[in-house]
């Protein structure tokens, strides 16, 4: 099947393992969840297929969603979806977490987002609520291509967050896994806890601000980071070799101090 095919059938009942899945309704909340889960269901294969960095496949995943979702809000009228049904979608999201693939499922929350931003023109912030119950979330992608977009996430979340990032804001109430800010443009991501491995992997911009503690190769391993910033007020493990050997321009502050490039470089 085709991606439109799958989030655009009007119903649908599927099972995975004898559960039913798909409800049959038209509120806006329940029409983007079974969007999303026939996405889960029938990724395609070669998304299904590819590696975790395999940026090609999860590029044309995000693009193919973004497309759909404005086609939609073209069709029905944007006023039908709301950014609280948007918002709701995002606390509801866990219903199917026993799914495969669904730690990639924040490529799906961003192009919805994205879409929908870009659709009505507004500059009003996109709230989101992950619950406590979810504090070892590993969902990834969240903030994919960001633009113009502030985005508070309260609870922790996976890999990538801000991943290609252009502009807007990110705050989150909890902590995130690896690849934090990689290859981001612009824009902020302000984490209230802590962040894994690889911080700010390839940024070429913007400012990335860790109140917790960070993990290994701060600005990132072999691809380094080549400019923005990185403020650190915890603790980190290591900042990464390969800062010197790109050139990088890019600012890491420690606690108040300047570490990279130190002031006498």
């Amino acid at each position: 099947m085709k991606l439109d095919e799958i989030l655009n059938t009007e119903y649908s009942t599927v099972t995975e393992q004898k559960k039913q899945i798909i409800v049959q309704t038209e509120s806006p909340l329940n029409k983007i969840m079974n969007s999303f889960a026939r996405w889960l269901l029938y990724l395609t294969p070669e998304f299904k297929l590819s590696s975790q960095h395999d940026w090609f496949e999860i590029e044309k995943e995000y693009r193919g969603l973004k497309k759909i979702f404005k086609k939609r809000f073209e069709k029905e009228n944007k006023e039908i979806y709301t950014q609280k049904d948007i918002t709701e979608f995002s606390l509801h999201m866990r219903t199917y977490n026993e799914l495969e693939h669904y730690d990639h499922s924040g490529l799906f929350l961003s192009a919805l987002i994205q879409a929908h931003r870009d659709f009505t023109k507004t500059n009003e912030p996109y709230l989101f609520l992950l619950s406590q119950e979810e504090r070892n979330n590993k969902m990834k992608y969240i903030g994919y291509e960001l633009s113009h977009i502030h985005l508070n996430i309260r609870g922790s979340i996976g890999d990538f967050l801000g991943m290609y990032m252009k502009s807007g804001k990110i705050i989150v109430e909890g902590s995130t896994k690896d690849f934090t800010g990689c290859n981001k443009s612009g824009g902020v991501i302000h984490l209230l806890e802590n962040c894994g491995d690889d911080l700010g992997k390839k940024q070429d911009g913007g400012n990335i601000i860790v109140e917790g503690n960070a993990g290994k190769n701060v600005g990132g391993n072999f691809s380094a980071a080549c400019g923005g910033s990185i403020i650190l007020n915890g603790n980190y493990e290591s900042i990464s070799p390969f800062l010197r050997d790109y050139h990088s321009s890019i600012k890491i502050i420690h606690k108040g101090i300047q570490i990279f490039p130190r002031r006498e470089e």
